[in-house]
C-alpha cells in the first residue's frame, strides 16, 4: 500500500499511526470483496434452486397412482398392488379368490 501513497503525492516516512491505518484499508477492502462474493454466490444458488429445483421437487411430492382391489374395494398404490389380467387387488388371497 506504500505504493498507493506514493502515487497521491505522500513523500515521508511511515509511521506507526500511518501502518495501522493502512491495515484497516487493506481489512475493509477485504471485507468488502468477500462480502461481494457471498451475495454474488447466494444469488447464483438461488437462481439454481429456483430453475432445476421446482420441477424435481413436484416430481417428489407427486401423489402415487392409486388403484382398487377388485375384491374388497380398497385403494392402495399402484407399486403395492397385485395385477392379474385387468384387475388388481391388494394382497395375494384376494388375487387367488378372484373366482369366489
Amino acid at each position: 500500500m506504500l505504493w498507493l501513497l506514493r502515487v497521491i503525492g505522500y513523500t515521508g516516512t511511515l509511521s506507526f499511526q500511518t501502518a495501522v491505518v493502512m491495515g484497516l484499508i487493506k481489512l475493509l477492502i477485504l471485507v468488502a470483496v468477500v462480502w461481494l462474493v457471498l451475495k454474488f454466490w447466494r444469488r447464483a444458488q438461488i437462481g439454481n434452486r429456483r430453475a432445476g429445483g421446482a420441477s424435481a421437487r413436484d416430481q417428489a411430492t407427486a401423489a402415487p397412482v392409486m388403484v382398487r382391489c377388485a375384491r374388497c374395494q380398497v385403494h392402495l398404490p399402484q407399486s403395492r398392488a397385485l395385477r392379474t389380467d385387468d384387475a388388481w387387488y391388494c394382497c395375494a388371497e384376494h388375487r387367488d379368490a378372484k373366482s369366489d
